[in-house]
């Protein structure tokens, strides 16, 4: 279902069938999928499940709807990161599987998404109750990480000390990998700073979510 597809080939016209579509079914199976799962490993079928998917800010009504008690992390990152590196791993995969990939119409369609995502997501949010979701921005993992994720254990009602040693292992393994970075730019998919700024602007204003790239942060602010 959804954008794991549409992230391996290009298939535009199915892109929209599924952004037509009640999601509901599908996270009617999740359920069914989670409970299977939570029943085979008994002992940890008593923990909450914590779920993480673009898909979700295109069906949040079909969520709530299935799991009407989720509490919702809102993570945002300046959409010209968002876009670029969306529009990339969608590339690197498309162009293996699809015989007519080309990386203008990748970057229209990862374009396309990522407003569509922060449109519903929007519009979602307005029958949500503050006390059930919690907006975190991208700079604020960068700069401060424990008081972060402190903040967002508090709201899930979790204690983050029995946690945090595994949090410094992974983080000290992390720096450790020789990992080439991700690099991507807007202009390889066709796409502009000031085009997806023209899209998402009003997001960025609205949340507040700090530019990643100076040039840009100080034509947005002019």
């Amino acid at each position: 279902w959804g954008m794991k597809h549409e992230a391996q080939w290009m298939i535009p016209s199915y892109g929209r069938w599924c952004e037509a579509q009640d999601a509901t079914p599908a996270y009617l199976y999740l359920a069914d999928l989670l409970r299977l799962i939570g029943w085979s490993q008994q002992a940890s079928s008593i923990r909450p499940w914590i779920l993480k998917t673009p898909q979700h800010m295109l069906d949040l009504p079909a969520l709530l709807n299935v799991f009407p008690d989720a509490r919702l992390i809102f993570t945002h990152r300046d959409p010209n990161a968002v876009v670029g590196s969306a529009a990339s791993l969608a590339w690197n995969q498309t162009m293996l599987y699809s015989d007519d990939a080309k990386a203008d119409e990748v970057g229209r369609e990862w374009l396309h998404k990522t407003r569509l995502q922060i449109e519903r997501m929007r519009a979602a949010r307005d029958s949500i109750p503050c006390e059930r979701m919690i907006d975190v921005q991208y700079e604020e993992m960068e700069r401060d990480w424990r008081g972060t994720m402190a903040r967002v254990y508090d709201f899930l009602g979790f204690d983050m000390e029995p946690a945090l040693p595994a949090m410094e292992a992974y983080l000290a393994r992390s720096a450790n990998l020789k990992r080439h970075p991700h690099r991507y730019s807007l202009e390889e998919f066709g796409l502009s700073a000031a085009q997806v700024h023209d899209q998402l602007g009003d997001y960025v204003r609205t949340y507040g979510i700090p530019l990643e790239d100076r040039a840009t942060a100080r034509a947005a602010i002019g």
